[in-house]
């Protein structure tokens, strides 16, 4: 009726119109909401609302509008737990932000060697690149994460990949003054 009076238009085909571009919206705010609560809770390391929030159907996978997955933010925290139970419900090991990162890169970036472990064996990638050409090695490297940097090395990753501006692990790690794993990196044969 008053979809009658704003418009002029009395049929069902109008209403039905109408009604599903309602249902749409809702169900897309609502879903935004989901997945802001999910980002929040992630952030805040809650594993208890994330897996509240799971429970009743949040997608594992949502992303923020940089393409930010909750496994990430868990990945970058090291939030050991949180990417178990993660992995476990299925999510997507080798999504990808705008910016070309994975999980397993932001892990070595901040040298959650354990996370790491888990990504490896739910299938990421370890030779991944992002948009600048950074993988997970070039990034255990320039920050010093020997333990990780040998955990990529044994997986036998390309101990000379270069970013797009043509540095490498071993030049990173010597810029940045780490000894032990320019030593891990030049044993693997990096020039």
């Amino acid at each position: 009726m008053i979809f009658r009076r704003i418009t002029g238009y009395g049929s069902n085909a109008w209403t039905v119109a109408l009604m599903t571009l309602v249902m749409v919206l809702w169900v897309a705010v609502a879903d935004a909401g989901v997945k802001e609560d999910l980002v929040s809770a992630a952030r805040r390391s809650d594993l208890p609302e994330v897996e509240r929030i799971l429970a009743k159907g949040g997608n594992i996978n949502a992303a923020t509008s940089n393409g930010t997955t909750i496994l990430m933010i868990a990945s970058l925290n090291g939030h050991t737990e949180m990417v178990g139970v993660l992995l476990a419900n299925g999510a997507e090991v080798n999504a990808k932000m705008k910016n070309g990162a994975t999980a397993i890169m932001l892990a070595s970036l901040n040298g959650h060697v354990e996370i790491v472990k888990m990504l490896l064996a739910k299938g990421a990638k370890a030779a991944a690149k992002m948009n600048n050409g950074s993988t997970p090695l070039i990034l255990a490297s320039q920050n010093g994460h020997a333990d990780v940097v040998r955990l990529l090395l044994a997986r036998g990753v390309n101990v000379n990949v270069k970013r797009n501006d043509g540095a490498t692990a071993l030049m990173l790690a010597f810029q940045n003054g780490h000894n032990e794993v320019c030593e891990l990196l030049t044993k693997a044969g990096a020039k």
